[in-house]
């Protein structure tokens, strides 16, 4: 205890100016690698470095090290205060927003050094009553002089003010001369705000990999925000370029500090698999975590383990429970998962009219296959009223976003709607346009159509060599399926050795694929095998 007492005195003597005496110099460089914490105030009078002292603490049985790493930091930081590198303290200090030890006096002197740095004065605290009474003139009045005497905290509101147009116009040159300022001062508000600048283009070119680095920047002083809108950055990059260790890294930064959209991030990983290992119940201790702010995600992954049994005894009632939750918080994923349960009536009872109106919340917010399925319904006129017009449009849309196997659908039913006219004027080279789209991101339906549009005689479109291509794809596809005993596959399969579609013609083939489907009991296999020995193949 004496020694931590001379800390503090080394400390108050170093940040106040003031020389140490003989006694503390000498005591402090005594034994720098004695017992703690000989280390800390050898550092703290420069004996060893704060790298040294880092790795002396590292080699520290595991209890031990975490205790010398809560006082280390503290200790580093208020060194690095008394020799004015305020960005370093941030940085030291910042520490224990992650780490640390919470119940410690130093963890909580640590983020009230942040506190003060970060600083506040009246009219800051007076901006601020002004602010949540939405009288952003008088909010703005205040922080003006603050910021302008140098206050980050004044500095980064006034940020805010501008770029969400909180009673005055909408200026982001205003927004990033404050922001940058801020930025100066090492506050992680401005650092994820100019993140999100550069992201987006507002403002400022955008600039993806500047972005990054002023989130990295949030994150590496242990901001929560930052530490989430990095992994969400990196969690969006191509596969190959994704760092998936980094990602789950960052997420689980921001999590262990109550972030709810992390937590929910992490939920989905473990249950996936994805970048983790799966395990359904670190899965499931995460989605509760998330879910206790009702974050769609976490709730996503809770009905996930409640519907199949993972990490809890498999619950319908509450998996209903919490997708209906997950829904109403908006998410797209659950809406349209409860969309398919009401149109399958799968777990529920059977109601397209319910089955439309959650595939159109989530269709709303840009989910492809809710899009779909709603632009199905309204083809078939089940749940609502038929409208092809609007069958069209939900295609469409989904039909934008990609490569994907929803894009494909899409693509794939508007070929169908060009070709048949439904609802217009057929278009064949429209028709064509989007079947050869589906049917290049490997999509059956797609291709089957493409290839019997190319082989009939009978229209303009007739090309035997390209339907040919098609119908190689296609056989080749059933054969991988048919192998497997797939039913339909097979009779398919023999249909096309019958006619020589994309294969030579082999009836005795045929027979046996069209018997294989038969024996299934697959009503087409026996159809099939009564047509071709009627025609006395």
């Amino acid at each position: 205890m004496l020694s931590l007492d001379l800390a503090d005195d080394i400390v108050l003597r170093l940040r106040a100016g003031q020389p140490l005496t003989e006694s503390q110099l000498q005591f402090a460089r005594e034994t720098p690698n004695g017992i703690w914490p000989r280390p800390l105030l050898a550092m703290l009078v420069g004996q060893i470095s704060e790298a040294e002292l880092l790795r002396v603490v590292d080699e520290y049985p595991y209890k031990m090290r975490d205790l010398a790493l809560n006082d280390a930091w503290f200790y580093i930081g208020q060194k690095r205060l008394a020799q004015h590198d305020v960005p370093g303290a941030i940085a030291a200090m910042t520490w224990y927003k992650s780490h640390g030890i919470r119940s410690t006096s130093v963890h909580r002197h640590a983020l009230a050094e942040l506190q003060l740095i970060y600083g506040t004065d009246a009219n800051f605290e007076a901006g601020k009553l002004a602010h949540d009474k939405k009288d952003y003139a008088t909010a703005l009045a205040k922080w003006l002089p603050s910021a302008n005497a140098g206050l980050a905290s004044a500095q980064v509101e006034l940020a805010y003010i501008y770029y969400y147009q909180k009673g005055v116009p909408r200026d982001y040159q205003q927004a990033l001369y404050w922001l940058r300022k801020a930025a100066a001062q090492s506050h992680p508000d401005a650092f994820n705000l100019l993140g999100e600048m550069y992201q987006t283009g507002r403002g400022v070119p955008s600039d993806n990999v500047i972005a990054m680095e002023w989130y990295k920047k949030a994150a590496d002083l242990g901001d929560k925000v930052g530490q989430y809108k990095l992994a969400n950055y990196l969690d969006k990059m191509p596969a190959d370029k994704r760092d998936e260790a980094e990602i789950i890294r960052y997420y689980r930064l921001a999590a262990e500090q109550g972030d709810p959209d992390s937590a929910g991030k992490l939920a989905r990983r473990y249950y996936d698999g994805k970048g983790a290992p799966q395990n359904y119940f670190i899965a499931l201790l995460w989605a509760t975590e998330a879910s206790q702010t009702n974050n769609y995600e976490g709730l996503d992954v809770m009905a996930d383990c409640f519907q199949n049994g993972y990490g809890v005894p498999k619950d319908t009632e509450r998996y209903l429970a919490t997708l209906r939750l997950a829904a109403d918080k908006y998410s797209p994923v659950a809406q349209y998962r409860l969309a398919y349960a009401y149109q399958k009536g799968k777990d529920i009872a059977q109601d397209l009219s319910q089955a439309a109106y959650w595939y159109e919340r989530s269709a709303k917010q840009g989910y492809q296959f809710a899009q779909i399925n709603l632009g199905n319904l309204y083809f078939q006129g089940k749940g609502v009223a038929q409208d092809l017009t609007q069958a069209k449009i939900w295609f469409e849309q989904a039909a934008q976003v990609g490569p994907s196997d929803a894009q494909a659908n899409a693509q794939y039913m508007l070929g169908r709607i060009y070709w048949f006219g439904h609802g217009m004027p057929k278009d064949p080279q429209l028709a064509y346009k989007y079947l050869r789209l589906s049917a290049e991101q490997d999509f059956l339906y797609a291709q089957e159509s493409l290839a019997n549009i190319l082989n009939d005689k009978d229209n303009a479109m007739h090309n035997p060599v390209e339907a040919t291509v098609w119908y190689q794809k296609v056989a080749a596809k059933h054969q991988e399926a048919a192998n497997m005993g797939d039913a339909d596959a097979q009779n398919e399969l023999g249909d096309m050795y019958e006619n020589g579609l994309g294969v030579k013609q082999d009836i005795a083939q045929a027979i046996t694929l069209y018997q294989q489907s038969a024996k299934q009991a697959h009503y087409m296999g026996f159809i099939s095998l009564s047509s071709l020995f009627a025609e006395g193949k």
